[in-house]
């Protein structure tokens, strides 16, 4: 039971992970052209008392008085076809509460890469049951079967020694 309970804290581990993805965005006051960045605007509107904020990401295009982005935008319209839309979009710097440039992060990659390399090798042992399957009530293990075609081997020798 332990152990069901360590891979699925393990699976949970790798899917936050996966999500959180392999860089990060740091405060900079005015990023090198051509950088990926993410600009926090904050937004009102007549019908609400609260500001919220929006980010926006791109690729920056000009840094001076207003900030260019060219921003790329994915819409999903069935389940085979989407839309890619491509804006530049111009913001003041009175418009702008932060700049953050995108940087790749080490750490992140590495600590997936493990926490996936974990969870295979974790796979594999309790896929060929090595973590203790029981015995049955008489106490003996029953036997353990493979069957392997001789079509399924040819097959990935093809693949592998092409």
């Amino acid at each position: 039971m332990s152990t069901v309970v360590f891979a699925r804290g393990l699976v949970l581990t790798a899917g936050i992970a996966f999500l959180a993805g392999c860089h990060t965005y740091i405060l900079v006051e005015s990023p090198p052209l051509g950088s990926d960045v993410r600009v926090r605007v904050p937004v009102s509107s007549p019908l609400s008392r609260t500001v919220d904020v929006v980010s926006l990401e791109g690729q920056l295009v000009e840094d001076g008085d207003t900030l260019t982005l060219a921003t790329e935008t994915r819409r999903q319209l069935g389940a085979y076809s989407e839309l890619m839309q491509y804006d530049t979009v111009r913001l003041a710097r009175t418009q702008v509460n932060s700049v953050e440039l995108k940087e790749f992060s080490t750490s992140r990659s590495v600590m997936l890469g493990v926490v996936i390399t974990g969870g295979a090798v974790l796979g594999g042992l309790l896929g060929f049951g090595l973590f203790g399957g029981g015995t049955d009530s008489e106490g003996e293990v029953p036997p353990q079967t493979t069957v392997i075609s001789r079509s399924l081997v040819s097959t990935l020798l093809g693949l592998v020694f092409r």
